[in-house]
């Protein structure tokens, strides 16, 4: 009778244990899935690279230097500052595209957004690669830049640059409100150069 007892009240503190630990998988998971906003960091910065799998980015005017993360707390990306170059990174690097990728299509799925924030200063380069998502610069002068996107459109808003080389695969380049099919050039050999390379995209330079 005993033994049938121990057993018994063995049989219920396994359940329980079981139960608290899926229980706190699931705070987890619910912790990781929830959307929030961060300023990852605010140190200054001349210089620009991010390379990322599934984001959308900005690049804009503001009152000082800093990054703003808004997305799923498991797709924070790693930030750091070397040299004054800032550099923004996947956390998980490849792992990301694997987990996440179908998670963006879902109807109430959110796409991260990194918002670079830098004062009316000239950048001595901007340098971005990102699998999916959009590309936007406002108010930005840079001595050099480089953007790479598989799939997204990239908007140049307002922001100085002395030569353009501009290309996507699948989509269509306007400058100034003017349709230049697949791919503009201007002053391709200056100092100044803005280049954007898009397999599926389309790119608008205002």
């Amino acid at each position: 009778m005993k033994r049938g007892i121990r057993v018994l009240i063995l049989v219920i503190v396994l359940i329980l244990i079981i139960l608290g630990g899926l229980k706190l998988q699931d705070m987890n998971k619910s912790h990781s899935e929830q959307v929030v906003q961060k300023v990852l960091t605010d140190q200054k910065f001349n210089q620009i690279k991010v390379d990322t799998s599934n984001f959308n980015i900005k690049v804009k005017r503001g009152n000082a230097c800093r990054v703003v993360f808004v997305g799923r707390q498991k797709l924070l990306p790693e930030v750091e500052i070397k040299e004054k170059k800032l550099i923004i990174e996947d956390k998980y690097g490849i792992k990301v595209i694997n987990g996440n990728l179908f998670d963006l299509f879902k109807k109430h799925s959110v796409m991260p957004q990194i918002t670079i924030e830098m004062p009316d200063q000239i950048l001595k380069n901007i340098d971005v690669d990102n699998s999916n998502g959009s590309v936007t610069v406002q108010n930005i002068t840079t001595r050099q830049g480089e953007i790479d996107l598989s799939n997204g459109n990239v908007v140049i808003d307002h922001s100085i640059a002395a030569g353009y080389d501009l290309d996507t695969t699948n989509g269509t380049v306007t400058v100034n409100g003017s349709n230049k099919g697949d791919y503009y050039s201007k002053n391709s050999k200056a100092l100044r150069k803005l280049d954007i390379d898009i397999s599926n995209g389309n790119i608008t330079v205002n």
